[in-house]
């Protein structure tokens, strides 16, 4: 091959390389969670733009930042110990809350994997903003409080049971009228009083 032989080859070489890396890039700014490098100290080496949960937060700003400082009660310390876990165990699952630049608090799932490149140690992480997660998870709590109070309380023996007839729940009414010192009585036919159970039946 001659030398203008080797030069347009490796031209066309470098923009083969170049057109990979621009769809690389293309790929994280366009990710549905928000996509960072961190080094050991903390400090962002790359963040995907929007990759905060409050986009109030720019750009420029968070690179400039170190991660423990979006953190409520974050410190150097707390920061040091996440990053010895994440290198220990290689990668990990978390989650934690971030503060908006207006001082909201935003629940959020990190994923973080350990990643060496020479003598250069990081972090390569996905932030997910998981505020309807938790509302979510809020909501059924609620609901299953209100349900457990009713279910102990309402004046009617209640007793649900498995598909074969083995009792999950009963409410305090049932164990009276039953004789039943407990849940764990009922299921072992330790009651003084014996009936035949239905499933998920009312008395």
């Amino acid at each position: 091959m001659d030398p203008d032989q080797e030069v347009r080859a490796l031209r066309e070489r470098l923009q083969e390389a170049e057109q990979a890396l621009a769809l690389t890039r293309h790929s994280l700014e366009c990710a549905s969670d928000g996509v960072f490098w961190l080094d050991s100290s903390g400090r962002y080496v790359y963040a995907q733009r929007g990759c905060h949960p409050s986009d109030r937060l720019a750009h420029e700003e968070l690179l400039s930042m170190r991660a423990y400082e979006l953190v409520p009660g974050g410190t150097p310390e707390l920061w040091s110990s996440r990053w010895a876990e994440v290198k220990r165990r290689g990668a990990m699952v978390y989650e934690t809350t971030l503060q908006a630049k207006d001082g909201r608090i935003i629940p959020v799932e990190i994923t973080a994997t350990y990643v060496r490149s020479g003598a250069e140690e990081y972090l390569f992480g996905f932030v997910r903003d998981i505020t309807a997660r938790k509302q979510a998870e809020e909501s059924l709590r609620v609901s299953e409080a209100r349900f457990r109070s009713l279910f102990d309380n309402v004046p009617v023996g209640m007793v649900q049971t498995d598909p074969v007839g083995r009792a999950e729940l009963a409410n305090p009414t049932a164990l009276q009228l039953l004789g039943c010192g407990s849940l764990a009585e009922l299921r072992a036919g330790r009651c003084p009083i014996s009936s035949p159970i239905r499933e998920n039946a009312n008395f």
